[in-house]
């Protein structure tokens, strides 16, 4: 085992998976953690507040002093180069851009939580993920048997405005084939929209395989009902899950030069027909920041951000290409490593490898993260990039649970 990892196989030994069975754990905790994640499997139950949605889950941890009492335990022996890579990474993230700072912290925080609610055998993941599926069961059967414009009063966007109006989260009822030809509609349960869906099942199928458990019908048929590009990201996941689990070896750094060669394949391309959209625009809007990096950015931004000599958006020429073919906002929006890159440079993201590689994430585990995130931004908040971290971390250290 990775040294850097072995302060994390040493929790898990401690809190082994036997507190399954309820022994050192409270009513209250119980409560808790249904209470996180229905929130957390359901965004459109939180608010969204002066453009940003305000996650409710992130305030359930603290009404647990059972889970408080385990994060001061454990918080004081933590070692000394995992407060260096967490605090080195935050001080640049407060100096380039301060709302960073605060997406990681708020990234780490519920990363803990599941880890706690994991090892004390309160990981009710699974039950409200299929009460998600059971949702879009439900918004299926009346997709089919009312009619689109009946489905649309069970959609997301629906549902946050009842239950928020005017702080309703931003959501979108996309009840429609993405497949030609095939009379297939996604849905979406209780996330934003019928891709967010697809890859929050896609995450927790692949945690499913990490803890060596089996997949059941219900999370395969909601596969099925959410159908989405996203979900052939679950190809790659799987393979980098089961590698993952019996090689934790490989060295993090070696993402490195993959990063690289990732980003010099879309340097090459931005003249092709990939990426002006004449294939996908969907794959434009998801690819167009890579090929941003080197052909719109110069030295000093490629180093640390688009801070040194700030550039407007519009003028990259790989941002035009995506405008010309994808909505504005869903080109400013920035997925995959590339926004990391964009927002807090080169060092930054040196210092985001590293902190993963201390917090005992290795190779395969950096891997699943790149591909769970390919669209949307490696610091966005919402639950499937949470539940990928935790993925990483479980199939870079933890044993499987009996």
């Amino acid at each position: 085992m990775r040294p850097d990892a072995e302060w994390v196989a040493e929790l898990a030994a401690e809190d082994p998976p036997i507190a399954s069975s309820g022994a050192r754990v409270g009513v209250w905790s119980r409560v808790l953690s249904h209470v996180f994640f229905l929130l957390f499997t359901s965004p459109v139950l939180s608010p969204y507040v002066n453009e940003k949605t305000i996650y409710l889950f992130w305030f359930v941890p603290l009404l647990d002093p059972a889970f408080l009492r385990y994060l001061s335990e454990h918080a004081q022996r933590l070692p000394g180069h995992l407060w260096l890579a967490t605090g080195a990474l935050q001080l640049w993230f407060l100096l380039v851009s301060p709302e960073l700072a605060l997406r990681w912290a708020l990234m780490l925080w519920p990363l803990v939580y599941l880890w706690f609610t994991h090892d004390r055998g309160i990981f009710y993941l699974y039950v409200w993920v299929g009460f998600n599926v059971a949702v879009a069961i439900v918004q299926a059967g009346v997709y089919w048997s009312l009619g689109p414009a009946a489905a649309m009063l069970v959609g997301p966007k629906n549902i946050a405005d009842v239950v928020w109006g005017a702080y309703a989260t931003r959501s979108f009822t996309n009840f429609y084939s993405i497949i030609p030809g095939f009379d297939l509609p996604r849905f979406s349960g209780l996330s934003r929209e019928g891709g967010f869906f697809a890859a929050l099942l896609a995450v927790t199928v692949l945690l499913r395989v990490a803890n060596r458990q089996r997949v059941g019908i219900m999370l395969w048929l909601g596969i099925l009902l959410s159908l989405s590009k996203s979900t052939a990201f679950l190809l790659l996941g799987w393979a980098a899950t089961v590698l993952g689990g019996k090689d934790r070896r490989t060295p993090a750094v070696l993402f490195v030069p993959l990063l690289l060669a990732f980003c010099l394949i879309y340097y090459l391309s931005v003249d092709t027909p990939l990426m002006q959209g004449r294939i996908s625009a969907t794959f434009t809007q998801r690819l167009y920041p890579y090929t941003a990096l080197f052909h719109d950015m110069d030295l000093a931004n490629l180093a640390v951000g688009n801070h040194a000599s700030p550039k407007p958006l519009e003028q990259f020429r790989s941002f035009q290409l995506c405008a010309n073919v994808e909505s504005y906002l869903n080109c400013v929006e920035m997925p995959s490593f590339a926004a990391l890159i964009f927002s807090a440079g080169i060092v930054g993201m040196g210092l985001y490898l590293w902190q993963l590689s201390a917090l005992g994430v290795g190779f395969w585990g950096i891997l699943l993260v790149f591909i769970l995130t390919s669209n949307v931004s490696p610091l966005s908040n919402t639950s499937f990039v949470v539940l990928s971290y935790f993925l990483a971390l479980r199939v870079s250290v933890a044993k499987a649970p009996s």
